[in-house]
């Protein structure tokens, strides 16, 4: 993130993602999603369904596969929207 978006605040809510501290440390780093997801993608054949459960419905459309973050916000950012909304108002499904 300090290295392509400098001026840019990754803390937001759509941007965090429970994993544990040694993935967090060891594997990802500063590495760009591209490149820790292709790894993960690697050892993981249940990636696209773990993303899921992440909210992370596609990486194509998401961006992670060209590591555009404004593009990873948004869709994240809209797609738990969603599922609260889809919770606190289950007639709008």
């Amino acid at each position: 993130m300090r290295k392509n978006y400098p001026d840019t605040d990754a803390n937001w809510i759509a941007n965090i993602t429970l994993i544990d501290a040694y993935s967090n440390k060891h594997k990802i780093r500063a590495k760009p999603p591209k490149r820790y997801i292709g790894e993960f993608a690697k050892t993981n054949p249940h990636l696209k369904r773990s993303l899921r459960t992440h909210f992370i419905d596609d990486i194509e459309t998401f961006g992670v596969t060209t590591n555009d973050f404004e593009t990873f916000l948004s869709q994240r950012a809209r797609a738990i929207a969603d599922r609260l909304n889809a919770k606190l108002n289950p007639t709008l499904d």
